[in-house]
């Protein structure tokens, strides 16, 4: 699937019926409600950058209303700490029935809270052992305040 490839969400029928390409509603469903997937029929999946839309019970309703449509849920990260990340893969877990999923943006970051970080270089991982992991640098986090 391509993810919003126009600016104008209202566009996107269109585009999907013309270009034939799979369809994401990613940026779009922080201004939407759940409810409003029955407008678009035309999307394959729904990306989820729970952080910016409210948390897991927010991504949980968005589960419901996307898997009762057949879409693919898929759980993306914005630039979360591994402390935000350890919740994204477990919800990532919960309802992205295996699906990818975005959590790559946690490379870039040049430090983190925990010690050692996580290790999410693989394109598989147990997720019992990415949520195990509770130690908090303390000496970072006071560099941070």
């Amino acid at each position: 699937y391509i993810e919003e490839p126009l600016a104008d969400v209202a566009r996107l029928p269109e585009f999907a019926a013309t270009s034939g390409l799979p369809v994401a509603l990613d940026e779009s469903v922080l201004e939407m409600t759940p409810a409003q997937l029955q407008d678009h029929a035309y999307a394959t999946a729904v990306v989820l950058k729970a952080t910016f839309g409210g948390g897991w019970t927010w991504a949980e309703a968005w589960h419901q209303a996307a898997s009762a449509r057949h879409m693919k849920v898929v759980v993306s990260a914005a630039f979360e700490s591994g402390v935000g990340l350890q919740h994204l893969v477990a919800m990532a877990a919960q309802c992205s029935g295996g699906a990818p999923v975005g959590l790559d943006t946690y490379r870039w970051l040049a430090a983190d809270v925990l010690h050692p970080r996580l290790d999410l270089t693989h394109p598989t991982l147990n997720v019992a052992d990415v949520l195990r992991r509770t130690a908090v640098d303390e000496t970072l986090l006071t560099r941070i305040a």
